[in-house]
């Protein structure tokens, strides 16, 4: 379950293990979804679930770039995932255990995704961090199509952000989502 919203949670220090354990027969008995659940108890707050949701999707999307770039088979990854709910052993711990990849590929791949999340996601992440309005992220992402230009450059010229709100987001997800990825990979 350490890969699922549940165990995010609880690797991100959001709720104890009672806490997920209440939680998890909340949504047993009423059907809503973990998130939902842990929200409605007061365990977590909405932002802590979406921010779980998002490491999760990254873990996945990590996993499904190293198939798609042939590091590893989709087969090897679904094994790799299973080990990891039965033991709780990071990812990429468990494919190099398996003999899938390389500890120093596997390192360099990793922060090649890092990176490359970090450009693929700066209008949202300004849009959660409250740096910019929903309004604005659909003005500069128009212009942006139209100009060809990167979102960031965009934001820039319309004068919605600076050049340091830019740095300063960029560079505090680069952190989180380092600690996040390493300490599930």
């Amino acid at each position: 379950y350490l890969n699922r919203v549940g165990g995010i949670l609880l690797r991100l220090d959001y709720i104890t293990h009672g806490q997920l354990e209440q939680a998890l027969l909340a949504q047993n008995a009423s059907g809503q979804l973990l998130g939902q659940a842990v929200v409605t108890m007061g365990f977590c707050t909405v932002e802590q679930v979406q921010q779980a949701l998002e490491v999760r999707r990254d873990l996945l999307r990590l996993g499904r770039r190293l198939v798609r770039a042939k590091i590893i088979t989709s087969s090897q990854l679904d094994e790799a995932l299973t080990i990891q709910e039965e033991t709780g052993l990071k990812l990429g711990e468990i494919l190099v255990k398996l003999g899938y990849v390389d500890a120093m590929k596997l390192e360099v791949f990793r922060n090649s995704a890092g990176q490359q999340d970090e450009k693929e996601d700066l209008g949202t992440r300004l849009l959660k961090t409250d740096v910019i309005t929903r309004g604005q992220l659909l003005r500069a992402r128009e212009a942006a199509k139209h100009s060809g230009k990167p979102i960031g450059e965009v934001l820039l010229q319309l004068g919605f952000l600076t050049h340091d709100q830019v740095r300063t987001v960029i560079a505090a997800q680069a952190v989180m989502n380092r600690r996040i990825l390493n300490s599930m990979l």
